[in-house]
């Protein structure tokens, strides 16, 4: 007799394609990270500034954790950031970007960078604050000290006139989180409007800016 043929096994189920992040989702996890609001509460068209008191410097930390978890997303120039008054359009600046196409991980790279720094930072952090107590005025060293702890570089390296950009590196997020950090320190020094950002190139520029 003819052997019975061979069941035909089952074909294996196709693995789902991984859901694609959810820009919205995303940028209100940040922002109520950022701000402490209660994610449910935060509505995608509500006015950032008007509604939930996030001011340009605040804006631009919620942009750069954005970019630390999506290190593709282009650099915003400060010009661009008066657009992005809201939850949704944020969201629209990454879906048209096209960083989410793939499968979007947090940029492991990014945290070896903090942890080689803190000793560093500890001892820069040491000079600013001095600086800061002796009096309402912001000095050379004390910016000087914190472009050092942000970026890494010695501040025997940093000349005054140095272009932060052109010759340090330093892009608008990267400045945006240094003035943060500065009105942290000092918060009597007025907020920065992001078309102030493009005139403060030097360590000099943003020591006489708030001087």
């Amino acid at each position: 007799a003819p052997a019975a043929p061979a069941p035909v096994p089952a074909p294996a189920p196709v693995p789902a394609a991984p859901p694609a992040m959810d820009a919205t989702a995303l940028v209100r996890s940040i922002i109520a990270e950022k701000t402490g609001y209660p994610e449910d509460m935060l509505d995608a068209g509500m006015d950032l500034e008007g509604e939930l008191g996030v001011d340009s410097i605040k804006q631009v930390e919620i942009l750069s954790t954005l970019r630390e978890h999506l290190p593709a997303l282009p650099e915003i120039d400060p010009e661009q950031l008066v657009e992005l008054r809201t939850i949704s359009a944020i969201a629209g600046m990454i879906e048209e970007s096209g960083v989410l196409g793939g499968a979007p991980a947090p940029a492991p790279a990014a945290a070896p960078a903090p942890a080689a720094r803190p000793a560093y930072v500890n001892g820069s952090a040491g000079h600013a604050r001095p600086n800061g107590a002796a009096g309402t005025q912001v000095s050379v060293e004390t910016v000087r000290a914190l472009i050092a702890e942000k970026t890494g570089y010695p501040e025997d390296m940093l000349e005054e006139s140095m272009d932060l950009e052109g010759e340090l590196g330093v892009d608008s997020i990267k400045q945006v989180e240094i003035l943060s950090a500065l009105k942290d320190r000092h918060p009597h020094l007025p907020e920065v409007d992001p078309e102030v950002l493009a005139e403060l190139r030097t360590i000099k520029a943003i020591a006489d800016f708030f001087g």
